[in-house]
């Protein structure tokens, strides 16, 4: 969806394929635990929570593990992935540590027996591999497509949503043809990313001028450098390592990529080098990197948004970066004691805490926490004073924990799917 969007001290990164930017960079699956849930969910709530975990899990991943134990168990299901050996001898050889804790990747892959070329491209970014495919929203929607070929337009953006009586009237614009559509439902599930989402309720409900909550998971990145005689790259460009910390009882969470010579391609595109050269820089040097980031939970932001009477949109970022760098720092020295004896080093330039926005995971400005109870979900998903309106994205999650984004922004979805059928006495 475009329009006018102001920020400022905020960086908003919009999704450059279908599926999200999330899922094309890291594709992390990692599930909040009980106490994270608690935040967002009631205990009535938890065993559809449940059931949402297991189908999201189905879909977007191969086999049916919420995690892999051990390293065999992850190469019998990806046998043609070959982790990074560093990564994986932190992960062995890891420290017991109750606040600290190593764990193998698990991200959003699945098998597909002919690729489309918008997924060759989008997949060139992970590595080369001929059946293993990262999910994205449009490998559903095909599916859709093809059994129920009248229940998708394409090419359609949508404007604006007015409210008439019972009846949604959702004005639409064909962006090749330039044709006006109209569409009349009763019920609506808007799944648009945070900032549609919340600009098309705002302008529906002629809330203009009016600050709200907009939640992020404020985020830091650091480089570290391998030097041990027996390192193997690897052919895996996403996550190939996953850490928890738990400091103060706030769940901090992160990853370890390699920079594989795919990876390496497309950041040196503009360099002027012949392609021999990249290879021997990269095989020397870059094939030892190891590019970290690290996910604060929602509690760590104070990011505001609200729509002007001229239909703009302006974010203010702000997050507790007093409390970010001093935990930032923490976190650094406990990953530091089992990086250095298996000879990795934390480079001491590029550590950098990212402004608002560039976690790119954000939430909350429509959900049952907001000061302004006449724009807000109740916790089935539906928008008060709106009858079966229902904010199916982050939006209405009160809560974004320190984790990988796109997982747990599905099961939300799914938590609300399955309530609604629930009620309306629909088989699922």
């Amino acid at each position: 969806m475009k329009f006018d969007i102001e920020e400022d001290n905020f960086s908003s990164i919009r999704s450059l394929a279908a599926g999200g930017l999330s899922n094309i960079w890291g594709g992390g699956i990692s599930p909040y635990n009980k106490e994270e849930l608690s935040k967002i969910y009631s205990r009535q709530r938890m065993n559809i929570v449940e059931r949402a975990y297991k189908k999201i899990n189905s879909i977007i991943h191969e086999g049916n593990r919420l995690g892999f134990k051990t390293i065999d168990e992850y190469q019998a299901t990806y046998p043609e992935i070959a982790l990074n050996s560093a990564c994986l001898s932190v992960f062995k050889n890891q420290n017991s540590n109750n606040s600290l804790r190593f764990t193998l990747p698990l991200n959003a892959l699945c098998r597909t027996d002919a690729k489309e070329d918008y997924k060759k491209l989008q997949d060139s970014w992970m590595g080369d591999f001929k059946t293993l495919t990262i999910f994205n929203s449009r490998l559903l929607l095909e599916k859709i497509k093809k059994k129920h070929p009248e229940s998708y337009i394409k090419n359609i953006y949508i404007e604006s949503i007015k409210k008439i009586g019972d009846i949604y009237f959702i004005y639409c614009l064909n962006l090749l043809t330039n044709e006006k559509l109209l569409i009349k439902s009763k019920n609506v599930f808007c799944c648009l990313g945070v900032i549609s989402t919340t600009k098309l309720v705002l302008e529906m409900e002629q809330k203009f001028n009016q600050k709200y909550q907009l939640l992020n998971t404020p985020a830091a990145s650091f480089l570290s450098f391998c030097y041990s005689k027996k390192y193997i790259a690897g052919n895996f460009s996403l996550n190939n390592l996953s850490f928890e910390i738990n400091i103060n009882n706030q769940v901090i969470s992160g990853g370890f990529f390699p920079l594989t010579f795919n990876l390496f391609e497309k950041i040196s595109i503009n360099w002027m080098l012949p392609r021999i050269f990249k290879k021997i820089l990269h095989r020397l040097i870059f094939s030892r990197v190891l590019i970290a980031n690290v996910f604060f939970p929602s509690d760590f932001s104070e990011n505001s948004i609200n729509l002007t009477e001229e239909n703009k949109i302006i974010i203010y970022g702000k997050n507790k970066s007093f409390e970010i760098k001093k935990l930032y720092s923490e976190i650094l020295k406990m990953l530091k004691n089992n990086l250095t004896k298996e000879k990795i080093i934390v480079l001491p330039f590029l550590q950098k805490i990212l402004r608002p926005g560039e976690d790119i995971h954000y939430g909350g400005t429509i959900s049952n926490i907001n000061e302004n109870k006449n724009l807000c979900c109740i916790e089935d998903g539906s928008l008060v004073n709106n009858k079966n309106f229902y904010i199916c994205d982050s939006s209405s999650m009160p809560y974004l924990s320190g984790k990988p984004h796109s997982f747990n922004a599905m099961v939300n979805a799914a938590v609300i799917a399955i309530e609604y059928l629930s009620k309306n006495e629909t088989k699922y």
